[in-house]
């Protein structure tokens, strides 16, 4: 899986570096100067959706076939994109909560670190991880284009349902459930995933 997981770093980094770095900068900076944390919280989502670049380019090339012919198991390869995913959502999320950070250093008391980076962020985080699990098994299936449609209804309605959710569960039940709700979610989808790529024809 190490193999299959440093193949889609260098091919993601090579092909988005400049895109990344440029939001990296630009998004955290509009976010402090404009008051707005909304803008540094879409970076978990956002290098979550860039990692689904990576299924885009094994399909260019046909990878899958080349694959098949490695001693590596369905299910490493498969793995190897789900953990580009969570560790692109972590790295975004990080990247959120240094914002926030340095929004508390430069612009004392114009935000609140816990409420709104801390907090938010994780649900953002755990937003992005729902909306990918859903999205994974379809990129396999049906390739990156037609799961990229699924993106913005389904971003809606899991921020819909965390809304609700926060008005009729408590804060501590809620954050447990969710915890539950993304690890299942993404455990379901990788098995899905798993059949659905063993499952291609050659």
């Amino acid at each position: 899986m190490t193999g299959m997981l440093l193949k889609d770093w260098y091919c993601l980094w090579d092909m988005l570096k400049r895109t990344v770095l440029l939001l990296g900068v630009l998004y955290p900076f509009l976010a402090i100067a404009t008051n707005m944390p909304y803008l540094a919280l879409m970076m978990p989502f956002l290098l979550a959706y860039y990692s689904l670049s990576s299924i885009a380019m094994d399909d260019k090339c046909q990878w899958f076939r080349y694959a098949r012919t490695l001693p590596v198991p369905v299910q490493a390869q498969v793995g190897a994109k789900y953990l580009i995913v969570v560790t692109s959502s972590g790295i975004g999320l990080v990247w959120c909560l240094v914002t926030g950070g340095l929004h508390v250093l430069v612009k004392p008391h114009t935000v609140d670190w816990v409420g709104d980076y801390l907090l938010s962020g994780i649900v953002c985080c755990g937003t992005a991880l729902l909306v990918m699990a859903v999205l994974l098994p379809v990129a396999f299936k049906k390739g990156v284009e037609k799961a990229r449609n699924w993106m913005i209804v389904l971003w809606l309605a899991l921020f819909g349902g965390f809304y609700l959710l926060a008005k009729l569960v408590p804060a501590v039940l809620g954050g447990i459930g969710g915890v539950i709700l993304v690890a299942g979610a993404l455990w379901g989808s990788y098995r899905a995933s798993c059949k659905i790529y063993a499952g291609k024809e050659l």
